[in-house]
């Protein structure tokens, strides 16, 4: 598991969640984990009341990567 980016993503995902939020607004963190034999699943979610992106642009923007 790559610590550095993961925990790069996770600043970027709350600066922007904090960033397009209205001042008081509700940002929710959730952070799920999958053990198995030999690899682990993460999956980390920010919620906000931003003002969005496009669902064009998500497919662009959020694609998962692997490290081997």
């Amino acid at each position: 598991m790559d610590k550095m980016r993961i925990q790069q993503i996770l600043i970027n995902l709350l600066q922007n969640a904090i960033k397009f939020s209205k001042e008081g607004d509700k940002i929710a963190i959730d952070v799920n984990y999958i053990l198995n034999i030999s690899m682990v699943t993460l999956r980390i979610s920010v919620q906000d009341r931003g003002i969005g992106i496009s669902p064009e642009d998500q497919r662009q923007l959020f694609q998962p990567f692997f490290r081997s």
